[in-house]
């Protein structure tokens, strides 16, 4: 009888770790199959991220060359401002009633007239 008992507990062990390798195997399954759908979602997100990244780039670029006519622009403004700025200097000096006093009754007339324009309130 203990032959007997020992071959059924040989059994027993078996189906025991047949039993617990097929757990084991499913288990695994569960999670490869978790993972690949975790791996898909991150695919997809790089993607969508490479994406957005190439546009901000684009924007850069473009944001880049607008900063740089821009810039371009200011250079050329104020070099004009400049030469504007030179020649009223120019024609002040050579004025000789420009060094004289605006009499006060110009003025106020002027700040009447400034006063009483329409949008001035």
């Amino acid at each position: 009888m203990s032959y007997i008992s020992l071959r059924v507990m040989g059994i027993i062990m078996l189906i025991v770790l047949a039993v617990g390798n097929i757990l084991w195997l499913r288990y695994q399954q569960r999670e490869l199959a978790v993972l690949r759908h975790q791996n898909a979602q991150l695919m997809q997100q790089g993607e969508m991220l490479e994406a957005r990244l190439l546009q901000l780039k684009y924007q850069a670029t473009h944001i880049s060359a607008a900063l740089s006519e821009q810039k371009t622009v200011q250079q050329h403004l104020e070099k004009q401002s400049e030469q504007t700025r030179r020649q009223l200097r120019q024609a002040v000096s050579q004025s000789p009633c420009a060094s004289l006093p605006v009499p006060d009754d110009v003025i106020r007339l002027q700040q009447n007239t400034a006063g009483s324009a329409p949008g001035s309130r």
